[in-house]
């Protein structure tokens, strides 16, 4: 009976002392800092992603670190072009420690048309001229996208994006 009790009492304190920590931050650039945070339920790996947004010759990093559910981690690399801008970027999921050692790369930029196409533009503004836009890589999907970033509405109407090698 002691030694079950034992095994109890070390059980819990097993389980209260796993509670995952990961950093989190945003920051413009290859890197960021910030506070320890304690995931919530269903977080169950941190993660570290890399997105840079380019327009013309205007080229933006951004490097996010956070709590994630693993279920990210399979994602492959994210593209995505909205007529003059286009995204590229990756994510890293690690634990607590291996996090300081990850470093998320950007994915190279395949310029390799695929045959498929979307109709596409990007605008700060509330309307867009749309031009076709000629899939490369593994991008095959169109999507429509209209988001908010500091009361500015950004639209990226019938574009394109995949997440690594997209499949319907």
């Amino acid at each position: 009976m002691e030694g079950f009790l034992e095994v109890v009492f070390f059980s819990v304190l097993l389980t209260s002392g796993t509670s995952l920590k990961c950093e989190t931050c945003i920051d413009v650039g290859q890197g960021c800092s910030g506070s320890q945070m304690i995931c919530p339920a269903g977080y169950d790996t941190c993660a570290i992603a890399l997105m840079e947004t380019s327009t013309g010759f205007v080229k933006v990093a951004v490097t996010v670190k956070g709590c994630a559910s693993s279920n990210s981690c399979k994602n492959g690399p994210l593209y995505g072009s909205f007529g003059q801008a286009k995204v590229r970027g990756s994510v890293v999921c690690c634990s607590e420690f291996a996090c300081a050692l990850a470093s998320p790369q950007l994915p190279p930029i395949n310029t390799t048309v695929n045959g498929k196409q979307c109709p596409a533009c990007y605008s700060l503004g509330s309307s867009c001229v749309t031009e076709v836009e000629y899939c490369t890589g593994s991008e095959d999907y169109c999507i429509d996208a209209v988001t908010h970033v500091d009361g500015v509405t950004v639209q990226a109407k019938r574009s394109k994006l995949a997440l690594g090698a997209v499949r319907k």
